[in-house]
């Protein structure tokens, strides 16, 4: 799913960030971008790579982004 940022306390979301990116942030994203790398060398992988670099970038500053989800479960599958 894409992440978009959500709007809404710019300063509590400037803080939280750059706290989170100090104590845990760049570990987080260092390991989620070691993972793409991984999952991106057979080509079972590949969309789970792709969606390790997403984390990876939302690792570095995850306060103040949203999770939509473009379809559900029940509109994604087959009719009959």
């Amino acid at each position: 799913p894409p992440v978009r940022r959500q709007p809404g306390a710019p300063t509590l979301r400037t803080i939280g960030n750059i706290h989170w990116f100090v104590i845990c942030g760049l570990w987080a994203a260092l390991a989620w971008l070691v993972w793409a790398g991984l999952l991106t060398i057979t080509i079972i992988g590949i969309p789970f790579g792709i969606q390790a670099f997403t984390l990876a970038g939302l690792g570095l500053a995850p306060f103040g982004k949203k999770i939509v989800e473009t379809r559900t479960m029940a509109a994604a599958a087959p009719r009959r």
